[in-house]
């Protein structure tokens, strides 16, 4: 069993990604991190082999990507593209080479 597992948080009104470990001997969370970004993310995904994670940033209609540390969790900003609407939810396929988001608003996927 590992020792230590990270996770990754939404942190909507400031405008964070918050990275937190988990000690899996004692349950206590530790935050590692806060990452700022250029507005609200909202859903997060993680890729199948765990070295990139997605954040939809909805409040100015953007997908970012980071890059994802292996050893420590730790996030590096890859690039954002623009979107149409604000995605509610996000899922890479089980490849990892497609990212799938769906709209309430704009009522697509």
């Amino acid at each position: 069993m590992r020792s230590r597992l990270i996770t990754y948080v939404s942190l909507a009104g400031d405008q964070k990604i918050g990275t937190l470990a988990l000690d899996c001997r004692t349950g206590v969370f530790e935050v590692v991190r806060e990452t700022k970004l250029s507005g609200d993310p909202g859903p997060l995904a993680i890729s199948p082999d765990g070295r990139r994670l997605y954040a939809a940033i909805r409040s100015t209609y953007e997908m970012s990507s980071f890059g994802v540390d292996p050893a420590n969790g730790q996030i590096e900003h890859l690039g954002t593209i623009k979107l149409h609407s604000d995605p509610c939810s996000i899922s890479p396929d089980r490849t990892g080479r497609f990212l799938l988001s769906a709209y309430y608003g704009a009522g697509g996927v």
